[in-house]
């Protein structure tokens, strides 16, 4: 049996980060004195359909306060091939 494409394997991740906590990790890849004050914000993406009409009329949509009382939900989603690909 041939296959075209390939097989992969695909795993999503579900969570939230606090602001102290994605600090953190961004504190591994730049530099930010631990005396700064850093301030997180996230696309507020919850309006849905509006994306569309936002986008064509240039709108910027609003931003979100990431906080610890108030963390940044995220999902990732990644694919790894487990099968070589056949033509």
């Amino acid at each position: 049996m041939k296959v075209k494409g390939g097989v992969t394997q695909t795993q999503v991740v579900e969570g939230t980060i606090s602001a102290s906590d994605l600090l953190a990790l961004v504190r591994e890849t730049f530099s930010i004195p631990e005396r700064a004050h850093a301030r997180f914000y996230a696309t507020d993406n919850t309006y849905g359909g509006m994306q569309l009409l936002a986008a064509q009329q240039h709108l910027v949509p609003p931003l979100i306060d990431v906080t610890d009382a108030s963390p940044l939900k995220f999902r990732i989603t990644w694919e790894v091939p487990v099968a070589e690909k056949q033509g």
